[in-house]
């Protein structure tokens, strides 16, 4: 009975522990735990989606920061 108790006691911690790290992204651990974990799989996440600042910025940032550039009034 006290094994039963203490797999059902390991399944719960697994549970909560996975919920607050993966699937919360750390959330509710606060702010620090969230910057460690983005620092820990940041390098990662970038290799992964090939990153390329050059891209992003042709493609992203400047066609965003044309719209955004004030205009002269007529």
């Amino acid at each position: 009975m006290i094994l039963l108790a203490f797999i059902v006691f390991l399944l719960i911690a697994g549970f909560l522990i996975w919920w607050l790290i993966i699937e919360t992204e750390g959330v509710y651990l606060g702010r620090r735990v969230v910057v460690a974990l983005y620092d820990l799989v940041a390098p990662r996440y970038d290799r992964i989606k090939q990153f390329d600042e050059q891209a992003d910025l042709t493609l992203i940032s400047l066609p965003i920061m044309a719209r955004l550039a004030p205009r002269p009034t007529r």
